[in-house]
């Protein structure tokens, strides 16, 4: 008698858990929160069900080279034996921006013409599989820092909420030929209007690019306005470029005749 009491109690115990227990429904979710759930759309008749594709994640772009490195040479970043180096003035980390659809763009050439064969300037897609511009560019009253603006007689510019690599070339004079190839990369990323990415905590400024060529244009129109010296050397600092505050401002390179 008494087993049949303790198979009873258990039998009886089981039925309450499964009435108090919710149901899960075959997704994990009690039933009763499944049912207020929206229902996928049903496919068209003799249609597969369509899968639902989620987002690519943000592309992770890699760090702009703003001075020569990593080739066969590491070790040269100008034609001559200063110090120096071939700089871009941008920061390393990404997104930089512009708002513009024909920016400037903005390099530190250490040496003088009589060492340099010639410069180019060459803008891709972000796949590299377009190019957009490309120019040669005469250096011909450097040392300092030069200006290579987009011209705004091109075909298009650049278009908004689109990643863009550059490559910026000097080649070196030698005595047997050609010589040395110095190269900086980097990315320009336009931007539409108002709309800003997410950046870096270190970033200085949200349109570097635009903000650079204001700063450098203002400072070129007005060489000894104060004010204009230290938006310069406070940009310059932010962008961890401190060290060519000093250096002169030559404006717009001169382009190549074809």
């Amino acid at each position: 008698m008494r087993n049949v009491n303790i198979a009873r109690y258990r039998w009886l115990l089981s039925g309450l858990l499964l009435l108090i227990s919710p149901v899960f429904s075959p997704r994990g979710i009690p039933l009763a929160d499944a049912q207020s759930l929206p229902a996928a759309p049903a496919a068209p008749p003799g249609q597969a069900p369509r899968r639902v594709m989620r987002p690519s994640p943000p592309r992770r772009l890699p760090p702009n080279r703003v001075q020569p490195g990593g080739g066969l040479d590491a070790d040269q970043q100008a034609c001559s034996n200063t110090p120096e180096a071939l700089t871009a003035l941008i920061p390393v980390d990404n997104p930089v921006m512009t708002g513009l659809p024909y920016p400037s763009f903005w390099f530190y050439i250490p040496d003088s013409p009589d060492l340099i064969q010639s410069g180019e300037f060459i803008l891709l897609s972000a796949d590299e599989k377009s190019q957009i511009y490309n120019t040669q560019v005469a250096l011909s009253d450097v040392p300092g820092i030069v200006r290579v603006q987009m011209p705004t007689e091109l075909e298009s510019g650049l278009s908004e909420d689109t990643y863009y690599h550059w490559y910026f070339n000097v080649t070196c004079q030698a005595p047997d030929g050609e010589g040395a190839v110095l190269s900086v990369n980097g990315w320009i990323y336009r931007s539409a209007d108002g709309v800003e990415l997410a950046q870096p905590d270190n970033t200085p400024v949200a349109y570097w690019y635009d903000t650079l060529d204001q700063a450098a244009i203002r400072l070129l129109e007005a060489p000894q306005d104060s004010s204009a010296q230290q938006a310069w050397a406070d940009l310059l600092t932010a962008g961890e470029l401190g060290e060519l505050i000093d250096k002169p401002l030559v404006d717009t390179a001169d382009w190549v005749e074809e």
